[in-house]
């Protein structure tokens, strides 16, 4: 600690198996804002403080970021200048300033390797180890519990979990429970997954309180240029709208361009 200013893992808690692997002076540009601080780079992340951070004033940090959040890092030598621009997934956009080359190339060689390491086994999941009596958290998340707290469970009759897809052999990009139409055997939505690309089938994955509506989520149905059906797969669909009850019908949003779409459509 120095002059009241405090550090950064008393800023940023460390995690269990988490260690400080290095830091450098430079100055951060977010947007029209710009800071000058400190980089810190852990084994899972990297940490931005500007040099007013004080126990009495912030903000603090400036910039968290995990590795695995970090999209890109191209660096940017031009003359005295020494920067590293760096691109989030979720769409954060910062420089990096620093004073001297040697720092700018040990940070881009120590970041590049823990965003994007070559060996698996240099991920910071296998050198975190949670404290003892610590819950698991492979067994944190309940399917069943998160949609019975969205109301899903709770519509009048319309709605199931089936665990057809408990070893993943209806689709192996789902997850094991699916909620589907309680009017529907496990067996009939093995005819409405073949009328799907890669058997994404329509699933509910979120349900409004208000009025029953519900979102599901599927890949494109493969129509092909004679405009194929399936019986199974209407079914669903027709089930979202009689739970609404006021029969408003059912809107597709499809965030492919319509180039795309007309492709797939044909090679379907």
């Amino acid at each position: 600690k120095d002059s009241g200013r405090i550090s950064m893992t008393e800023l940023v808690p460390l995690h269990a198996g988490e260690f400080l692997l290095s830091s450098y002076p430079c100055c951060a540009h977010v947007g029209k804002n710009f800071s000058t601080g400190s980089l810190h780079l852990t084994n899972y992340k990297l940490c931005f403080v500007a040099e007013n951070s004080t126990t009495q004033t912030g903000p603090a940090v400036c910039l968290l970021a995990p590795y695995c959040v970090i999209l890109s890092l191209d660096t940017e030598i031009k003359g005295d200048v020494f920067a590293s621009n760096l691109e989030c997934k979720d769409f954060r956009v910062v420089r990096l300033d620093f004073e001297k080359r040697t720092d700018l190339e040990s940070f881009q060689a120590q970041a590049s390797s823990s965003a994007f390491p070559k060996d698996p086994s240099n991920l910071f999941a296998y050198t975190y180890r949670p404290p003892p009596g610590r819950e698991n958290g492979w067994y944190k998340y309940d399917a069943t519990r998160e949609y019975e707290r969205l109301g899903i469970l709770g519509a009048p009759g319309h709605w199931r979990v089936s665990l057809v897809n408990a070893e993943q052999k209806l689709c192996n990009s789902y997850p094991a429970e699916l909620v589907v139409p309680t009017s529907m055997k496990d067996d009939e939505l093995e005819f409405a997954a073949q009328f799907r690309k890669r058997r994404r089938l329509p699933v509910v994955c979120w349900r409004n309180k208000l009025n029953n509506g519900v979102l599901l989520r599927a890949a494109q149905p493969l129509v092909g240029v004679l405009g194929r059906r399936n019986k199974e797969d209407e079914q669903i669909l027709r089930t979202a709208v009689d739970a609404m009850g006021d029969g408003r019908g059912v809107y597709v949003f499809d965030c492919r361009s319509s180039n795309s779409a007309l492709i797939q459509k044909v090679l379907s």
